[in-house]
């Protein structure tokens, strides 16, 4: 899910091939948009700055399970539902996306790890540099340098204007989850599979914190804005396990109950005082204090029970939409 700035707007996208990524109004709830996605895998979405333009990233895909080798790009008209540009055969599946604080420019990375630079007024690509399978993109606040975090464990520091790589540091091994930046982009969060989880300043590349938990098969994780806690699930083969820390001290604040211990989604409020965890049900926590302040159980209908899987804060830290099993 992905709100505009002004948080009037919500986009969503199921992870399926024939689900079109469809707009909401987040006050009344109603549907205003619904792009057609049928032939385009839509792995990551993003606004523009001045909410105008929706950019979709992911993978060609026909009726038969046929890849071919090329990813796509999107730009969608939020006032019209036209496709203003359209970037085909731009490598294999874009896995992640990012506009640039002006709007100007969006940064994409895919599977092979290549790194582009596209122009949006144009639709030109101004530079195409290459690294790991690129798993995490950010723009810093004041757009003059992109941070991107690879498979091959390097996160590297890019100018945006000509896409020289400014300086990169390792992480010590190979990334398989997504990392997690700081809203300034100063901190990431990476999770190793047999190491837990170090935090590492992107400026100079010194390690920050380092944490240490048990080998596990998945990892979601969360940094709150101003980087002085981490929220992380983990999922080991049999049982899951949702635990929230403080950094850079590295102690543990609270782990979840059971009904939470599946966690694989988190969102921090803008302000970051307050966390919310959807796995089946949501909670909501105290970030200053690690307390659990309520828990929300899955509701029940028709179809039986609808458990969360996702949930994002508008961008006034008011309303909490959720994504659920039902597709609601």
């Amino acid at each position: 899910m992905a709100f505009s700035p002004d948080g009037s707007l919500l986009a969503s996208t199921y992870f399926t091939f024939v689900e079109p990524v469809r707009v909401w109004d987040t006050r009344t709830g109603s549907r205003v948009r619904e792009f057609d996605e049928s032939s385009q895998e839509a792995q990551c979405i993003a606004f523009s700055p001045n909410g105008k333009v929706l950019a979709t990233g992911g993978s060609s895909w026909v009726p038969r399970g046929i890849f071919p080798p090329g990813g796509r790009i999107r730009f969608w008209d939020i006032a019209t539902g036209r496709v203003l540009r359209r970037f085909g055969n731009v490598g294999p599946t874009i896995q992640c996306l990012a506009f640039s604080p002006d709007g100007e420019s969006l940064a994409t990375g895919d599977e092979s790890g290549r790194i582009n630079l596209w122009d949006v007024a144009t639709g030109r690509e101004i530079d195409s540099r290459s690294a790991g399978a690129v798993l995490s993109i950010r723009f810093a606040r004041d757009g003059k340098t992109v941070f991107t975090a690879s498979a091959d464990g390097l996160v590297r520091v890019w100018d945006p204007q000509n896409g020289r790589p400014l300086r990169k540091f390792t992480t010590g091994q190979q990334i398989r989850y997504p990392p997690d930046f700081t809203a300034d982009a100063k901190i990431v969060a990476v999770a190793k599979e047999r190491d837990g989880i170090h935090l590492w300043s992107t400026s100079d590349g010194k390690q920050l914190c380092h944490i240490p938990i048990p080998k596990c098969a998945e990892w979601i994780l969360a940094l709150s804005p101003d980087g002085h806690s981490l929220f992380a699930g983990s999922y080991d083969g049999k049982t899951g396990r949702a635990s929230f820390w403080d950094i850079p001290s590295g102690k543990q604040k609270l782990q979840l109950p059971d009904d939470l211990s599946l966690a694989i989604s988190f969102a921090f409020n803008p302000k970051g005082n307050l966390l919310a965890v959807a796995g089946g049900a949501v909670g909501f926590i105290d970030p200053a204090t690690g307390k659990m302040l309520g828990i929300v159980a899955p509701s029940q209908g028709q179809g039986g029970y609808c458990f969360a899987t996702c949930v994002r804060f508008c961008p006034d830290g008011k309303r909490l939409p959720r994504g659920s099993t039902r597709g609601s």
